[in-house]
């Protein structure tokens, strides 16, 4: 079985749905697609508080990007492969833990309806923390995985899963491994 993250895989979450949000509710001013993310915080990145970034996650303005998110082409076109060459696959991603468990559910429901309505993709989504998606895929049986989260990427690899890597700012110093596959130039 294959598997893909969604976030910097198929759909660039940051630039397409948080940035937009936090502008809306934080009344920032940052540009998509120039704010080089070289961390996973969001406080770090932004230099928003954690009670700022908890408001935006907490936003229906969020809730909203998240439905109108572009797929990244490369996903589509993977996913297209996928489809056509009857490939077993699914989804293994991670929401933000910092939120509460209703408004956890209600996001996790919209990325499954975007999974389906924009990427035209019936194949499940399972939702993990960061830090456990290796568990799920050795559980599931992955033999390879799209992942750009460089903990992870590392976790992946000890469980001898082969990792397809985009090259971001934030994991571009995860070094060279035989099970790992940099991909440049992905969004």
């Amino acid at each position: 079985m294959k598997a893909l993250d969604i976030d910097g895989i198929v759909c660039s979450f940051t630039d397409e749905i948080f940035i937009p949000a936090m502008n809306e509710v934080l009344g920032t001013e940052f540009v998509p697609y120039t704010v080089p993310v070289t961390d996973w915080d969001y406080t770090k990145v932004f230099g928003i508080t954690k009670e700022q970034e908890q408001s935006v996650w907490s936003s229906h303005v969020l809730l909203m990007f998240m439905c109108i998110a572009t797929p990244t082409i490369r996903g589509l076109k993977l996913i297209e492969d996928y489809h056509n060459n009857n490939l077993d696959y699914c989804f293994i991603t991670s929401r933000a833990s910092s939120i509460d468990d209703e408004r956890s559910d209600i996001i996790k429901r919209i990325t499954k309806l975007w999974v389906k309505s924009a990427l035209g993709s019936d194949a499940e989504v399972y939702f993990m923390n960061a830090h456990n998606k290796h568990v799920l895929a050795k559980k599931l049986g992955v033999t390879d995985m799209f992942e750009d989260n460089p903990d992870t990427v590392r976790l992946l690899v000890n469980e001898d899963i082969l990792v397809f890597m985009p090259v971001y700012e934030y994991n571009k110093d995860v070094g060279e491994h035989e099970l790992i596959r940099p991909m440049e130039n992905w969004i």
